[in-house]
């Protein structure tokens, strides 16, 4: 493989980001040459680039992916969501504002259970609690506690990952339920958000495809625990192309 010198430094930068939230553990020159390998990569593939770095004002994405939806053109006209790994339903949501400003419906899905959060602040949303993979089972969990309100967004399938971090954590048993078991039938998909620490492809694997294939796929992809590359020849044999790089780790792409 010839020498490439973007991904070297991508390396080299992920090298020390054991624990999260990895962007307040950098300095500001390793936070500058993030951005700067991000726009080269953004420029060599002819995808958008958006490095925001707190909620746009009015929006509540951790960075901006909401209003990049806006931005684009995604959010205007309604339709419906499935966010896999959602968290809270207004803190940091990448889809709050889809349904209160733009009108969208949609199912959020995390095993963590936010269902009286939902009730109260998303009735257009439905909570369902659980974890989604290709198998319909019982599934061991690892879940992070709480200590400062953003640890346990790191809880996670893979404990070989959490090990080696700092986190408190303990196993619980969780369900797993295949995405195709969860959307309606008949039901069009027009964007899928994922945030599930390393699971990115057995989540979308166990989608019906022939039925809700969406138009959009969110996806944090920190390369940490699923190689980047790998999830990324995923989505292109899928006939998906990169549209816009957010932030240090979310892609979203559209169908081509």
């Amino acid at each position: 493989m010839s020498f490439n010198p973007v991904r070297s430094i991508r390396k080299y930068l992920m090298s020390s980001l054991k624990d999260s939230p990895w962007f307040y553990r950098l300095s500001f020159l390793e936070k500058s040459l993030i951005r700067c390998v991000l726009q080269i990569q953004s420029w060599m593939d002819g995808s958008y680039f958006y490095w925001i770095m707190k909620p746009k004002e009015g929006f509540r994405s951790q960075f901006g992916q909401d209003f990049v939806f806006q931005e684009l053109g995604i959010a205007r006209t309604p339709g419906f969501f499935v966010e896999v790994g959602c968290n809270h339903p207004e803190i940091e949501s990448n889809t709050f504002i889809l349904e209160k400003v733009f009108g969208w419906t949609g199912i959020a899905i995390d095993p963590l259970d936010y269902s009286s959060d939902f009730r109260t602040l998303r009735a257009k949303t439905t909570f369902i609690n659980c974890l989604v993979l290709n198998e319909l089972k019982k599934v061991e969990f690892f879940k992070v506690s709480n200590i400062d309100g953003w640890q346990n967004r790191m809880s996670s399938i893979f404990e070989s990952e959490l090990k080696n971090s700092k986190f408190l954590y303990k196993k619980v048993e969780v369900d797993s339920v295949p995405l195709r078991l969860l959307i309606p039938v008949g039901q069009k998909v027009d964007l899928i958000l994922l945030d599930v620490e390393g699971a990115e492809i057995d989540v979308l694997d166990s989608l019906n495809w022939d039925l809700h294939s969406p138009i959009h796929i969110l996806v944090e992809n920190t390369g940490r625990l699923e190689s980047r590359r790998k999830l990324n020849r995923y989505l292109k044999g899928r006939g998906y192309r990169l549209l816009a790089r957010i932030g240090f780790s979310d892609q979203l792409w559209k169908i081509s």
